[in-house]
C-alpha cells in the first residue's frame, strides 16, 4: 500500500500506520531494523499468532513473502523514497534481502516478542527451492 507522503522546504512526513487501517486489529510493539551492508539476506520466518506491517524508511529492501498453501511467492520493493506499506499476516513465511547500504526498516506488529513463547517458525534462506536469493533476482 502506497503511503502518502508530505513534503515541504523543511523536509517531509508520512504516516506509517493507524489504528484506522482496516487490516489493524491490535498493537504489541514496533521494531527497527537496520541493514548495515547491501546484499544482506534475513529469511525465511513466519508467525503463528502475529501479523506484521513493514515500512523501510531509508535505503531499500525486497521483501519476499511465500504462502505454504497457497505455493506463491511475491515480491515487494520497499523504499524509504517512495514510502509504502507491506501488510504480512500470520502463516506466510517472508524474508529480505537489502538493496541498498544503511537500511532501515520499521515493524509494527500485533504481538510483543517473548523469548519464552516463541511464536514462529524459522528455516534457512535456502530452504524453497522455488526461491533463489541472488544479488541480480528480481
Amino acid at each position: 500500500m502506497k503511503l502518502v507522503k508530505h513534503a515541504d522546504a523543511r523536509g517531509f512526513l508520512y504516516e506509517v500506520l493507524r489504528r484506522d487501517n482496516a487490516q489493524f486489529s491490535r498493537f504489541g510493539q514496533v521494531y527497527v531494523i537496520g541493514d548495515a551492508a547491501r546484499g544482506t539476506v534475513r529469511a525465511w520466518h513466519r508467525h503463528f499468532k502475529m501479523d506484521e506491517w513493514f515500512c523501510c524508511v531509508q535505503g531499500s529492501v525486497r521483501f519476499v513473502l511465500h504462502d505454504p498453501v497457497a505455493s506463491t511467492f511475491s515480491e515487494h520493493l520497499l523504499s524509504g523514497d517512495d514510502p509504502s506499506l507491506l501488510f504480512v499476516p500470520r502463516g506466510i513465511f517472508h524474508g529480505h534481502r537489502v538493496e541498498s547500504d544503511g537500511a532501515l526498516t520499521v515493524a509494527v506488529c500485533t504481538e510483543p516478542y517473548d523469548p519464552r513463547q516463541l511464536d514462529e517458525e524459522r528455516v534457512p534462506a535456502d530452504h524453497f527451492p522455488a526461491y533463489e536469493w541472488t544479488p541480480d533476482h528480481r
